[in-house]
């Protein structure tokens, strides 16, 4: 099991929506290659999620439950013989920022026997650790762009924004993601 326990500067509402927009990890998410809704109810919701870790690239299909400040994780279908992980987030004492743990709990099944415990282990640390870093620099870039105020009925709401990735549109409650054709 892998436990991390950090803070990011924002509020909690905002750092929440931003690991629940699983349409946008791939933006910032180390090792998200894609992500595609499959299947979404009021408090679940199941993706696909394309990784790419050390030069391979696998699919892994998850179920996310929302459960109050928490977002819950588990692998329907992937590499791991059983994967789970929990994102919760919390007001720290102070009221400043949030209070971000996560857990990670899986089992190799048969492929422990082919790659040792130890080195997912220590892939996933590294790939966590580099999500800390990764999440605290998204969460400072939405706080920094004024937020999109709700459509009044008969009006449209544009936004741009330039980003490391390219061009991000805001258009009526919708994000997209323009990048620059080489």
């Amino acid at each position: 099991m892998i436990k991390k326990l950090f803070k990011i500067d924002a509020p909690v509402e905002l750092v929440k929506d931003m690991f629940c927009d699983s349409d946008a990890w791939p933006r910032w998410m180390p090792g998200v290659r894609g992500c595609r809704t499959s299947k979404e109810g009021k408090d679940y919701r199941v993706i696909e999620v394309r990784l790419s870790m050390h030069g391979r690239v696998f699919v892994q299909k998850r179920e996310m439950r929302f459960v109050g400040n928490r977002v819950k994780h588990r692998q329907l279908a992937g590499w791991f013989r059983s994967w789970e992980s929990e994102w919760a987030f919390h007001r720290p004492p102070d009221g400043k920022g949030t209070t971000v743990s996560l857990r990670v709990d899986y089992d190799l099944g048969v492929r422990g026997l082919i790659t040792p415990r130890f080195l997912v282990q220590r892939m996933s640390d590294r790939l966590l650790d580099e999500t800390i870093v990764r999440s605290k620099a998204r969460a400072r870039e939405l706080m920094a762009r004024p937020r999109p105020e709700a459509a009044v009925e008969g009006e449209s709401l544009l936004q741009i924004y330039e980003t490391a990735d390219g061009i991000e549109v805001w258009f009526a409650g919708s994000t997209y993601i323009l990048k620059a054709m080489d």
